[in-house]
């Protein structure tokens, strides 16, 4: 039942994003505006707005059972729906760096940690937490360079 909560959360986002597409552009005056837009990498994706918010949902790659039922990724038919999200809030910015905190994440532990978002070439991102560095591609990333 709750990863029909979370889907519907996420679904609801993508509305908001439809309907409020100023909200996430890119923004000159922001100083999180380099940083601003939908960042892909295999297993996931994060959403980065300009006001400094963010969204990252990713794959667990832990399957929900009776047992096992948060942090995990769930399979219906044809589809996976990734288990694992962070929320965040940027609040410093020096060059290409951007450091922020962890506001809600599916592991209750992670709430209150730092992250760090680095901007690099190739319209590429790393982000580190305290669990490691993902690197994430932007549209105008060379295919292949985030992963599949």
């Amino acid at each position: 039942m709750r990863y029909f909560a979370l889907a519907g959360v996420w679904i609801l986002s993508l509305v908001f994003v439809a309907n409020h597409p100023t909200v996430f552009a890119q923004h000159s005056l922001s100083p999180y505006g380099q940083f601003a837009g939908t960042w892909y990498y295999h297993g996931g994706g994060a959403i980065i707005n300009a006001n400094g918010t963010g969204t990252d949902h990713y794959r667990t790659y832990r399957n929900c059972t009776a047992q096992i039922t948060t942090d995990c990724d769930m399979f219906l038919k044809q589809g996976i729906y990734a288990g694992g999200f962070t929320q965040f809030r940027l609040y410093k910015v020096t060059g290409n760096k951007a450091v922020g905190t962890v506001t809600n994440d599916a592991v209750s532990w992670l709430v209150g940690t730092t992250l760090t978002i680095t901007r690099r070439s190739n319209d590429t991102l790393a982000i580190r937490m305290v669990q490691g560095t993902t690197n994430a591609c932007g549209p105008k990333s060379p295919p292949g360079y985030c992963g599949a």
